[in-house]
C-alpha cells in the first residue's frame, strides 16, 4: 500500500512538475514576445526621432537659408537705393547746369 501512495504521489509531483514547466515555457514566451515587442517599440520610438530631428535640422536649414536670402535682399535693394540716389542727384546737378546754361 505504501508503495502504491508512492508511485501515486510519484505521478502527482511528475504532473505538477510538467505543469509548472510548461507554464514557465509559457511565460518565457510571453516575455520574449513583450520584449521583441518592447524592442520593436523603442526602435520605432527611435526611428521617429530620427526623423523628427531631421526635419528640424531642414527648417533650420531653411530658415537660415531664408535669413540668408532676406539679408542678400535687402544689400541688393539698399545698393540700388543707392544707385537711384546717385543717379538722381546726377540728374540734378545736370539740370542746374543746364539750367546755368540758359542763363547764360
Amino acid at each position: 500500500v505504501a508503495s502504491t501512495e508512492m508511485a501515486a504521489a510519484a505521478t502527482a509531483a511528475a504532473t505538477t512538475i510538467a505543469q509548472l514547466e510548461a507554464r514557465v515555457t509559457e511565460l518565457e514566451q510571453r516575455a520574449g514576445s513583450s520584449e521583441k515587442e518592447s524592442a520593436m517599440a523603442v526602435r520605432k520610438a527611435e526611428a521617429q526621432l530620427k526623423a523628427v530631428k531631421e526635419a528640424l535640422e531642414a527648417e533650420r536649414a531653411s530658415a537660415a537659408n531664408a535669413q540668408a536670402e532676406g539679408g542678400k535682399f535687402w544689400t541688393q535693394l539698399k545698393e540700388r537705393e543707392a544707385a537711384l540716389q546717385a543717379e538722381q542727384k546726377s540728374h540734378s546737378a545736370t539740370r542746374v547746369a543746364l539750367e546755368d546754361a540758359q542763363k547764360a
